[in-house]
């Protein structure tokens, strides 16, 4: 008798167990840059002895085994927790390499002189002079995953007309306007892909300016890049390839038929922690 009582015993105490169980669940909560030790320890608080809460720091996220009611308190308290993104530091480097172009006459190096009848006729020997030059300036921009920043390329756009007749061709201008002031830029928007190290760049080329006195942009969407950059690792995008005609002119710092610059552009791209800290290098 003393062992049918045993054995009823134990059937109880397993049926209880595996009702117990079967009213809990896994949930995953993602941490984003908030402290992950804070959050942990107040999962832990709610869901009690009875549940599990561990924390995945690679995934950056809480895996939790609770019943029901305890993954509603859970998902209530992550929703009134802001989730910060990571963040990616954005150094830009530019390298410029210009020309200018020094034209000249002269009758000391070679130039002639010569006499019809009463007049003298003067006939200076005519030089150039082209000087190259070559200088880097360096831009640094913060932007969140999935945002995006603006680094400017030149104060001036040489050739004006071209991009015009361009944003009419491909619909990125849609009617006639006047501008004046107008400034090159790069639109950067980062994205990190799943927890890094690698990082997708699009670049997006603008014009930004006034219509008379009111601000105007036109976004060159048609060639926009996309290049996927290591964390910390440089990245050229000067002299790629694509919509190379484009680039051969946006990438201009500024130009005349006497002087001219063109640039090319390293980006290189750090995620960084919840401080604003970079991440090292892979």
């Amino acid at each position: 008798m003393k062992q049918h009582i045993q054995v009823l015993l134990a059937i109880s105490f397993f049926t209880v167990c595996s009702v117990a169980l079967a009213q809990k669940s896994f949930e995953a909560y993602p941490l984003g840059n908030n402290d992950p030790a804070a959050l942990t320890e107040t999962a832990k608080a709610i869901v009690g002895p009875e549940g599990a809460v561990v924390l995945d720091g690679k995934g950056n996220r809480l895996l939790v085994i609770a019943e029901a009611e305890q993954h509603k308190s859970l998902a209530e308290m992550f929703s009134k927790i802001p989730v910060i993104g990571k963040n990616v530091f954005i150094e830009v480097r530019f390298t410029t390499v210009g020309r200018t172009k020094d034209s000249g006459a002269s009758v000391e190096a070679g130039g002639e002189i010569s006499k019809t009848g009463s007049k003298i006729v003067i006939k200076p020997q005519v030089h150039h002079m082209t000087t190259e030059t070559g200088g880097e300036t360096v831009q640094s921009i913060m932007a969140a995953s999935g945002s995006a920043a603006r680094i400017q390329v030149g104060t001036s756009v040489p050739m004006m007309e071209w991009f015009v007749d361009y944003g009419w061709r491909w619909a990125a201008i849609h009617e006639r306007m006047h501008w004046n002031e107008v400034g090159a830029f790069l639109t950067v928007e980062p994205t990190i892909i799943g927890d890094g190290p690698e990082i997708k760049l699009v670049l997006t080329p603008e014009l930004s300016g006034l219509d008379y006195d009111k601000p105007c942009c036109v976004k060159f969407t048609r060639a926009s890049l996309e290049v996927t950059a290591l964390n910390g690792v440089p990245v050229r995008i000067g002299g790629l390839e694509k919509d190379e005609e484009f680039y051969s002119r946006f990438l201009l710092g500024g130009s005349s038929q006497e002087d001219s610059c063109a640039l090319d552009i390293t980006l290189t791209a750090w995620i960084t922690d919840a401080s604003g800290r970079r991440l090292p290098a892979e």
